[in-house]
C-alpha cells in the first residue's frame, strides 16, 4: 500500500514539474514574440523621411499589421491556436510608444486531466522608439 502512495506522489510531482516547465517556456516565448513584434512595428511603421526631419510619426496601420504578423510567426503552433494579440500606439511627434498585450492559453497535463482550457499566460510590453536629434 505504501508503494502505491509513493508512486502517486511521484506522479503528482512529475506532473507539476512538467507543467511549470511548459508554462515557463511559453511565457519566455511569448515575451520574445512581443519584443520582436514591437521592433517590427517600428521598422515597418516609421517613415525614414520624417526621421531625417527630426519627427517620429508612426504609421499605425502598417505597424499594427507587421506586429500581428510577427507575433504569430514567432511562437510555436500549439500556442497560435489560442493567441490573442493587441497593439496600441501613442505618439506626440517626438517619441512614439507602442504597447503590446499578448495572451495565449497553455495546455498542460494537469489542465487536460481536469478538462480545462489551459493556463492563460499574458505578457505586457511597452517600447519607445529610441532616437536622438539635436
Amino acid at each position: 500500500m505504501r508503494a502505491i502512495a509513493w508512486m502517486m506522489a511521484v506522479l503528482v510531482l512529475v506532473t507539476l514539474t512538467l507543467d511549470i516547465t511548459l508554462v515557463w517556456s511559453a511565457r519566455n516565448q511569448l515575451s520574445q514574440a512581443a519584443e520582436l513584434a514591437l521592433d517590427g512595428a517600428f521598422v515597418e511603421g516609421l517613415n525614414p523621411e520624417d526621421l531625417f526631419r527630426g519627427k517620429s510619426y508612426l504609421d499605425e496601420r502598417a505597424g499594427r499589421e507587421a506586429a500581428s504578423r510577427l507575433a504569430a510567426e514567432n511562437i510555436r503552433p500549439e500556442l497560435r491556436k489560442t493567441l490573442e494579440f493587441q497593439v496600441d500606439f501613442e505618439q506626440d511627434g517626438n517619441r512614439p510608444r507602442a504597447i503590446a498585450v499578448i495572451q495565449a492559453y497553455v495546455e498542460v497535463v494537469s489542465t487536460k486531466m481536469l478538462g480545462l482550457r489551459g493556463i492563460p499566460v499574458r505578457i505586457h510590453k511597452t517600447r519607445y522608439h529610441v532616437s536622438r536629434y539635436k
